[in-house]
């Protein structure tokens, strides 16, 4: 292991939990100003799933203990429920922060063995699932048009399931 590495990753981790932070707090900041208290109080209940994950990733790569600790469980979280007004401001945002893979996942690869690097990214994976099940995917799917093309692809379009849909018209007879 490199030291110069390994002291490059931590700031990049450091960087990353940052720059995380502030965008989720900017969300929360429009979502006060443009949204309601419903939707408000839907992303605070969303975003804490993931924002539980930050301090274990930067905890995870940090220089005592590094990557030694039990990591928590993947929980289910809540899934972030707006207009689609709120939707228009917070999908770029959102985009940022879950969209393309950290600088420091590159890193971690470039400083330690190949045996070694899924332990410190799975904290990071864990995080990405968290705010895609809490944030983008809920928002994009209910949104498709704000989605950004590379997430359409990977999510197309799913048919109508009409026999779910017509058992649901013979219930309610």
């Amino acid at each position: 292991m490199k030291a110069r590495g390994v002291k490059r990753l931590e700031a990049e981790v450091d960087a990353w939990a940052a720059e995380t932070r502030i965008f989720l707090g900017a969300c929360r900041r429009l979502i006060e100003y443009f949204g309601t208290a419903r939707e408000l109080k839907s992303w605070d209940r969303a975003i804490a799933a993931p924002l539980a994950w930050v301090p274990v990733v930067v905890a995870y790569v940090s220089s005592n203990g590094r990557g030694e600790r039990a990591l928590p469980p993947l929980r289910q979280g809540f899934a972030f429920r707006c207009s689609e007004s709120t939707a228009r401001v917070v999908s770029p945002l959102a985009e940022i922060v879950g969209g393309p893979v950290a600088e420091f996942v590159y890193t971690i690869r470039k400083v330690f063995p190949r045996a070694e690097q899924s332990r410190y990214i799975h904290p990071y994976g864990n995080f990405s699932v968290s705010f895609a099940d809490a944030v983008t995917q809920p928002l994009w799917t209910t949104y498709r048009r704000l989605a950004p093309e590379h997430w359409k692809a990977v999510f197309p379009v799913r048919p109508a399931n009409r026999g779910a849909r017509r058992a649901a018209v013979g219930r309610a007879r």
